[in-house]
């Protein structure tokens, strides 16, 4: 998922919450939490992400999730490692309010963050940062429209992780700062995992360079397969983790440019995606019967 998915997606999740919060709106499912969660957070958001509350902080909680805002910068947790920073002024702001210390410096930030919440270091499998470039196009009156050359933008840090040498491709931290080194966006869900979970990774891992036969895909054939951790997005309810076998397939065509990809567990047989949000369910149609009555 991308970083404007992963946005609008968690606008659309906390949408409820926030307006519940600051009674804009009945609260349908969201609650207020207790003074002490409420509390807890607040302090917390300024003391590990350095966000500074700028108005009264309100706070609301659905289903495991908590968010506090002062109408302009809001948080939210869920579990013990799974957090969303995002502060609408900062974001909004164009590349020239945008972080202009070195990349170097901007890793660093991300790993700090990460060992505030206790998550550890040594499970960083890469930290990279995103160079984001922009082009304007401008036409004159009567004249033709004219490209501008390509500018560099902002930057954003992408940190991924692995444990016991398995990738977690589920885990990630993403974080963008404003021009005073503050929090503009970040998302880190980094969960604690089960013991069972490893232990299954680890098996799947040792089948992978043995037996394992993956499934046959047609003008397709196997590229890679590795033993991986799945678990619940940031941006959901759900606390679901799975070890699987990530099986990549390379298209025998050139021009498919996709790559096609399966999770599979030790049978060869595809296995659920951890759970985000629930599925919409539609209200049954009640419809009339077209046959006379008798």
């Amino acid at each position: 998922m991308n970083k404007q998915n992963t946005r609008r997606m968690h606008a659309a999740l906390v949408l409820g919450l926030v307006c519940a919060a600051l009674d804009l709106v009945p609260a349908h499912a969201a609650e207020p939490p207790s003074k002490q969660e409420a509390a807890r957070l607040r302090e917390m958001g300024a003391k590990l992400f350095g966000i500074k509350w700028t108005r009264t902080v309100h706070a609301a909680q659905e289903r495991g999730v908590v968010a506090v805002t002062d109408g302009t910068t809001t948080l939210t947790q869920r579990g013990r490692r799974t957090f969303i920073v995002h502060n609408k002024e900062a974001a909004a702001a164009g590349d020239a309010k945008a972080f202009a210390g070195s990349d170097d410096e901007l890793k660093k930030r991300g790993i700090r963050v990460l060992e505030a919440t206790g998550a550890k270091s040594s499970e960083v499998l890469d930290a990279k940062v995103l160079q984001q470039m922009t082009q304007a196009v401008y036409r004159e009156p009567g004249g033709s429209a004219k490209l501008e050359a390509a500018k560099k933008g902002r930057r954003t840090l992408l940190v991924t992780r692995q444990v016991d040498g398995i990738p977690v491709l589920s885990s990630r931290l993403v974080l963008d700062l404003d021009a005073n080194g503050r929090i503009a966006f970040m998302e880190l869900t980094w969960p604690d995992l089960a013991k069972d979970t490893l232990e299954m990774a680890q098996r799947l891992k040792q089948v992978s360079k043995r037996e394992f036969r993956p499934p046959v895909m047609e003008a397709a054939a196997v590229e890679s397969v590795q033993a991986v951790v799945l678990h619940s997005p940031a941006v959901g309810f759900f606390d679901d983790q799975v070890a699987v076998l990530q099986v990549v397939y390379r298209p025998e065509r050139p021009e498919v440019g996709k790559k096609p990809v399966r999770y599979l567990d030790v049978g060869g047989k595809d296995v659920p995606l951890p759970r985000q949000t629930d599925p919409l369910r539609e209200e049954q149609i009640k419809r009339k019967s077209t046959v006379p009555d008798r």
